[in-house]
């Protein structure tokens, strides 16, 4: 088993494909990633989704982000300023 740590997705699902067909990412490996999954490229809700679906096949733990927070913030008060 192996422990993979991947961070700063930032929408980037083509890129966070890549990384893990890559590294050939087994179901005996553990995935941390490290948060900002959204907030750059524009696939945020794709890459979102992917990790919710892969919580149910692969031993994967996710941190939140600053970017996730502000996304979270901006989704349940929408007028607050940043």
């Amino acid at each position: 088993m192996r422990t993979l740590v991947i961070g700063d997705i930032h929408g980037g699902l083509r890129a966070l494909h890549q990384i893990l067909e890559r590294a050939k990412v087994s179901l005996n490996d553990k995935l941390i990633f490290l948060g900002d999954y959204v907030d750059g490229w524009s696939q945020s809700p794709e890459v979102i989704d992917l990790l919710i679906s892969m919580k149910e096949t692969h031993n994967i733990i996710c941190i939140r982000g600053n970017h996730d927070d502000l996304s979270l913030i901006h989704i349940s008060e929408p007028t607050r300023p940043y």
